[in-house]
């Protein structure tokens, strides 16, 4: 019983992780994480088999931790190299590095962080396949760019669009044009592109998870200032979402097709 309703069960506590960020003044990275291992301590309860490449097998503990993607792996390149250059100035005595530590955006990193792990179990728990699944079951051939749309907008608010929705979606967008001969593959294309960067900002992407490191960084602020950001972007990303998937609804992406 439990094993079936996990990926309804994950959704259900990521709203109200989100929630709970909305009226406590809290850090929701902490929230996150501790979400993230009950979700994970049920999946093992009820020895969970998930997808590990082309195989199965079962969810272990150590799953919970791998919250960052592959998309991530040259933003820490990045984030490497600056630390060994802090380090060079740091011996050469050109900064004190009690304030150096202390000017690094903690707080930032542990929302990141853990809102990262969170959305990992969620998809290991195939909640976002049921979102994806749910707006599947009800293309046709007049909705099926603004599903598409839908969905590579909702894949991009927890993912990166370049690693991780176009790789995915364009290929789809072959087999969707082959099922609806009137589906256009130009318009299903650009509304996938289109959605999938508007929704970049989400906090819970790539894009809008260096947002708040970067602003965090640039000036002190407090979690309440942090939690507000986090939902501005992710309600801008909805936003986004929304006009996009209209967009897609009334034809503008076959307009492409035009030149």
């Amino acid at each position: 019983m439990i094993r079936a309703i996990l990926p309804q069960l994950s959704l259900l506590v990521l709203i109200m992780v989100i929630a709970v960020g909305f009226v406590k003044k809290i850090n929701i990275g902490f929230f996150s994480i501790g979400a993230a291992f009950l979700l994970a301590l049920l999946g093992m309860a009820v020895e969970l088999q998930i997808k590990s490449g082309d195989t199965m097998r079962l969810l272990k503990a150590s799953d919970v931790v791998k919250g960052f993607s592959s998309s991530m792996f040259v933003t820490l390149v990045g984030v490497t190299f600056l630390f060994g250059m802090a380090a060079v100035l740091i011996l050469l005595g050109c900064a004190d590095e009690k304030k150096a530590i202390k000017s690094i955006p903690w707080g930032t990193l542990i929302m990141i962080c853990g809102v990262g792990v969170l959305v990992n179990m969620i998809s290991l728990l195939v909640g976002i396949d049921l979102i994806s699944d749910t707006l599947a079951s009800f293309m046709t051939e007049h909705t099926a760019t603004p599903i598409m749309a839908a969905t590579s907008g909702i894949l991009s608010w927890v993912s990166s669009t370049t690693a991780v929705v176009m790789p995915t979606l364009y290929p789809i967008s072959a087999e969707i044009c082959q099922r609806f001969a009137g589906v256009n593959y130009v318009e299903l294309i650009a509304a996938i592109t289109a959605t999938s960067f508007a929704a970049a900002i989400s906090p819970l992407s790539t894009g809008g998870a260096i947002i708040m490191s970067s602003y965090s960084a640039a000036r002190e602020t407090t979690t309440e200032e942090m939690n507000k950001m986090f939902y501005t972007l992710f309600l801008l990303s909805v936003a986004n979402v929304c006009v996009n998937v209209v967009m897609a609804a009334v034809g503008v992406f076959g307009l492409g097709g035009l030149f």
